[in-house]
């Protein structure tokens, strides 16, 4: 019997396939990767190019240049609408379609002494043999097997006829196909596993979906994807959900004092976490999670890379809640309003003081005694201390020193006094 050998990578991508039949070994076909999707495969026949949808399924296979397009059409759960034996298995989702024969296919098929006048199929499981037959078909006659095609001494194909043969033809139903995802099979005909959900962590207590242990893609194909079996993009992204929403609450936690500075602080964290949230929601959408899913990433993997990319949001806004905990109370210098609650670093020697911001208008407390005076961009113009005063070009750097005004000096104290 003829065997299928397939070589795989680490997170179980396939490679390359060979035949084995009767001791030999041959080469099959190879398939080329980039980021855990198909991108191409290669075999005798030459090299095919995958073309891919939002979830990773391929929708057209092209030849070199655009040529020889094949087109495949699904149903939401990844049923095929028409079924093309193109001989590619990497299909729904980017995962390996199981292509069974159908029940009532016998193993051979025998066409002897006949004239082929019109366009046909004609299938065998196994093979398809025919002996004193002739092909007169203007149109296509089409030999279709899943092994071998015999044709003996005596079969003819006219000057115009036309006559191909298909050999390793998928035989199969759709009611049959089970698409291999991993840790388990899926039926695109019934939309479901055939085999309980083996990872407990993709259960997540606010999202009732998937509590079904059986359903693919919390039953929304086309917005998620399930790329293991065990684990899936929706199930990542609530669960990084949930971690948002307990950073969040701790943040409020501990910056919400009570004061109108600190409710302000809690509100800016608050905002960034949900702006985070935010972020998983695209996340959610098969080419969304990226390389972690695509390469068939483990559960805590994955979910790992996803909070990463959010709390990267995270540290964007974070930052803004300096800001807020400001309240600015009277004028104090060249009709700037003072700002308490806040205080600003210029690091070591003044460095960080061109690229620093704070409230508009305002005057800030620095480091040791030192004040900040912004401009109507929230940008630092002036860096005051007891013994000097240095303009600043906000991005650029610093103007000549001066001495402090009697006005500044006056300040100073009054700040450093009463703090």
């Amino acid at each position: 019997p003829r065997e299928i050998w397939t070589l795989r990578d680490l997170d179980g991508l396939v490679l390359r396939k060979f035949s084995r039949l009767v001791g030999d070994t041959d080469w099959k076909k190879d398939t080329i990767h980039r980021e855990g999707q198909v991108l191409a495969t290669e075999d005798g026949t030459g090299r095919r190019d995958a073309h891919l949808d939002h979830l990773g399924t391929v929708r057209l296979w092209t030849g070199p240049g655009g040529s020889s397009p094949v087109h495949h059409n699904y149903l939401p759960f990844g049923e095929e609408v028409f079924e093309n034996l193109d001989g590619q298995e990497l299909r729904f989702t980017g995962h390996e379609r199981d292509l069974y024969p159908s029940p009532g296919c016998s193993g051979t098929t025998a066409v002897n002494g006949q004239t082929l006048s019109t366009g046909q199929t004609i299938t065998g499981c196994d093979a398809v043999t025919s002996e004193d037959t002739t092909v007169t078909s203007t149109e296509e006659v089409r030999f279709r097997a899943g092994s071998s095609v015999e044709l003996g001494e005596d079969f003819v194909v006219a000057e115009d006829g036309v006559f191909t043969v298909e050999l390793d033809a998928n035989l199969n139903t759709d009611l049959q196909d089970l698409d291999y995802m991993h840790a388990r099979y899926c039926s695109p005909w019934w939309g479901r596993f055939l085999a309980n959900d083996p990872a407990p962590e993709s259960v997540v207590s606010s999202n009732p979906q998937s509590w079904n242990r059986y359903t693919y893609a919390i039953n929304n194909p086309l917005k998620y994807v399930d790329p293991n079996g065990e684990f899936t993009a929706a199930s990542i992204a609530d669960r990084g959900q949930e971690a948002i929403l307990q950073a969040k609450e701790a943040a409020t936690r501990g910056l919400s004092d009570g004061s109108i500075a600190g409710i302000a602080a809690a509100t800016v964290v608050g905002t960034a976490a949900d702006v985070a949230g935010l972020v998983l929601e695209p996340l959610r959408a098969g080419e969304a999670l990226g390389e972690a899913i695509g390469s068939g990433s483990g559960a805590l993997s994955t979910t790992r890379a996803t909070l990463v990319d959010t709390l990267r949001v995270v540290g964007i806004v974070a930052p803004l809640a300096g800001s807020a905990r400001a309240v600015l109370g009277r004028t104090v210098l060249d009709g700037k309003r003072l700002a308490t609650g806040t205080q600003l670093f210029g690091g070591r020697g003044g460095s960080q003081v061109k690229s620093l911001s704070a409230p508009p208008n305002s005057v800030v407390r620095g480091g040791g005694e030192r004040l900040f005076v912004t401009n109507a961009r929230g940008e630092v113009v002036k860096d005051i201390t007891r013994g000097r005063v240095r303009p600043v070009n906000p991005g650029q750097g610093f103007g000549p020193k001066r001495k402090p005004t009697e006005e500044e000096l006056k300040l100073l104290d009054e700040v450093f006094r009463k703090e």
